[in-house]
């Protein structure tokens, strides 16, 4: 391929016109486009056009050299000529108004005699230096029409033109090269032609437009990364409301099987213990974790083990703090680990106790600590059995009774909020807190002793500051976790009826509920023991009390 001369002048002796020479702001037209009216021609006549008319000037050279921010406007023609002899009055004209000429060069260019008569006449006008070439396609020597491959300035006068001798003209180059992209060959060819119609070097506009591209491909990069990140987030924001709304539909379908499950008649107790474990399954809602502990606790075993294949009565039902799992205790001394989902048993913890008679001896409850990872047991015969819930090894069995105490069964055991202490209430009114680790005791409550009757619970309060005992004698009792010394007086209420359990209220404890063997359940401020209401209406009696950290919505 034969080398060109660089478009700009640099390194020749070809150098454009004074600006005195130039048309200036009387032109029109920046420039002339000259091409062959076919294909792709033609193509690259437009592509020339377009580039060029839309080029921005780089603003540094726009600050600091005043150029114009834009080449200026390009005259393409779009008609072919009629087969005259001369040039039309309109492309006259034009080429009259334009301070530049740039041919487009190819095979089919150098054959065509509009495209040598545009040349023709532009040189006649006295503007052969501001003549340029975009070659397209072939060599230079058959590429070029002959009225551009005759001009050349000679040394003595560089406004003259001397058809003696051919030389090249001044071109910009867009055929290909191997290694080289179409793109970059076009773009490189872009530059030198502007450089030339801005009157600068080509390194200057060539380093300086690089940098822009730099910097611009740095904000396309920035716009593209924030874009993911924007699409990402829209993605992961779809996603959550459609799981949102999923999971919205299977609580609803949960509350109701739940409110089912506690509003239907007790006619069918399996029917409502099914709705009970089928409202847990499809939701974990707290409305279905009440229905099931009611089902759980209040059906007999010809229930429960028809839905669960409990092998014996149940006594306590709670809910692994994690999700997922059961503990009950039943009255074969054991407690069951259940998977809430397949309503399997996971686990037994046997306490193999037995009576004098041989016969086995009730668990009372069986409570998880707050992270699930334990599981302490309550037991008739006294002791406070704790165990791994996932291996079922046994840690702490220790007698939580006082010796003399009568009876001596053990009534309850609660891990404290925190997970580092046990709480344990014996029939006989011991009450007692352990250290969770080690079984060690750590103090006897003598609060408890003032209970007439069999003691049935002992709770710890939300921050564990507190303790309250319910009695069989009517009366619950708060004492003091750290002294074991009670305080305050005992709450009751008239009629004197059992009570078995007591709550206090979260997150504060100020409030404090009983229920018990009545159809109430009373209400007091657990600071000043004054009474502030209660539950009314059951209709049968009450055996358990509980408050939720949110109200239970219909």
């Amino acid at each position: 391929m034969e080398a060109l001369k660089d478009v700009t002048g640099e390194g020749s002796g070809n150098q454009p016109a004074s600006a005195g020479d130039r048309p200036g702001s009387s032109a029109r037209f920046k420039a002339f486009i000259s091409y062959r009216h076919v294909e792709p021609d033609k193509t690259y006549a437009r592509w020339l056009e377009t580039t060029l008319e839309t080029y921005q000037v780089p603003k540094p050279l726009v600050r600091m050299r005043g150029m114009p921010p834009k080449l200026g406007r390009m005259f393409r023609d779009e008609e072919e000529l009629s087969a005259s002899a001369n040039l039309s009055e309109t492309i006259e004209d034009a080429l009259r108004a334009s301070e530049y000429l740039i041919v487009v060069c190819s095979p089919r260019a150098a054959a065509s005699q509009w495209v040598n008569a545009e040349v023709d006449f532009f040189r006649k006008l006295g503007r052969a230096d501001r003549i340029l070439s975009l070659l397209i396609e072939g060599e230079p020597h058959d590429a070029f029409p002959p009225s551009l491959y005759d001009i050349r300035l000679t040394p003595a006068a560089s406004n003259t033109v001397s058809l003696a001798e051919p030389a090249e003209p001044l071109a910009a180059d867009v055929r290909p090269l191997p290694g080289e992209s179409n793109r970059s060959r076009r773009r490189m060819a872009l530059i030198r032609l502007a450089a030339t119609l801005l009157n600068c070097r080509f390194d200057d506009l060539r380093q300086r437009d690089q940098e822009r591209h730099q910097q611009q491909m740095v904000r396309y990069l920035a716009a593209a990364v924030v874009s993911v990140f924007v699409l990402i987030g829209l993605s992961i924001y779809a996603w959550m409301q459609r799981d949102a709304a999923v999971t919205a539909g299977k609580e609803a379908f949960s509350r109701e099987l739940a409110a089912n499950a506690v509003l239907l008649p007790k006619e069918d107790p399996e029917l409502n213990l099914r709705l009970a474990l089928n409202a847990w399954r499809v939701a974990p809602t707290e409305q279905a974790e009440f229905s099931l502990r009611n089902a759980m606790v209040d059906y007999n075993d010809s229930h429960l083990r028809a839905v669960f294949e409990h092998p014996s009565s149940v006594r306590w039902a709670t809910f692994d703090p994690k999700g997922g799992r059961i503990a009950t205790a039943s009255e074969d001394g054991n407690a069951t680990l259940w998977s809430v989902d397949g309503g399997q048993p996971l686990r037994r913890f046997i306490s193999g106790a037995k009576n004098e008679g041989g016969y086995d001896q009730i668990m009372y409850q069986a409570n998880f600590s707050p992270d699930g990872s334990l599981l302490v047991t309550a037991n008739q015969d006294g002791r406070m059995r704790v165990y791994r819930s996932d291996t079922g090894e046994k840690l702490i069995d220790v007698g939580a009774v006082e010796p003399g105490d009568k009876p001596a069964a053990l009534r309850s055991a609660f891990f404290s909020h925190n997970g580092r202490r046990i709480l344990t209430a014996g029939e006989g009114g011991t009450v007692a807190i352990w250290d969770a680790d080690t079984g060690e005791k750590l103090m006897n409550l003598a609060g408890a002793r003032g209970h007439s009757d069999i003691l049935y619970s002992a709770v710890f309060s939300p921050n564990d500051e507190l303790v309250a005992t319910a009695s069989r004698d009517g009366t619950i009792r708060i004492l003091d976790a750290r002294s074991g010394e009670l305080v305050g007086k005992p709450l009751t209420v008239e009629p004197r009826r059992p009570f078995r359990t007591s709550a206090f209220s979260p997150p504060d404890g100020k409030l404090i509920l009983g229920a018990g063997e009545s159809d109430r359940a009373p209400l007091w401020n657990a600071l000043t023991g004054e009474g502030v209401g209660g539950i009314e209406g059951h209709g049968e009696l009450l055996r358990w009390a509980a408050f939720r950290v949110r109200p239970i919505s219909s």
